[in-house]
């Protein structure tokens, strides 16, 4: 078995203040992976732009006082529907 982890700032512009996808490097990526397909491969991708600002701006991982915790809350729940959106694209590619 061979899992492989693609980092989120290689197929995201991590530095963006919203959710960028690198279609470029993403598409660059898929074509090298699948002309060499080993066999039991199992594919895992970081968060970059999809994540990483969002959490940030929600204090995601750092401690939480009754007062933030509806925010946070909030903040779990959008920043896990970007980064559903960029495994789909992953997925897609």
């Amino acid at each position: 078995m061979i899992m492989l982890k693609i980092g989120g700032s290689v197929i995201t512009d991590k530095s963006a203040p919203k959710p960028t996808l690198n279609h470029e490097n993403l598409k660059r990526i898929a074509k090298e992976i699948s002309d060499s397909l080993p066999p039991s491969l199992i594919i895992v991708h970081g968060a970059g732009s999809f994540g990483h600002p969002l959490a940030k701006k929600y204090r995601i991982g750092t401690p939480t006082t009754k007062r933030e915790l509806p925010r946070k809350m909030m903040g779990f729940s959008i920043i896990q529907r970007w980064v559903k959106l960029l495994n789909i694209r992953v997925c897609d590619a």
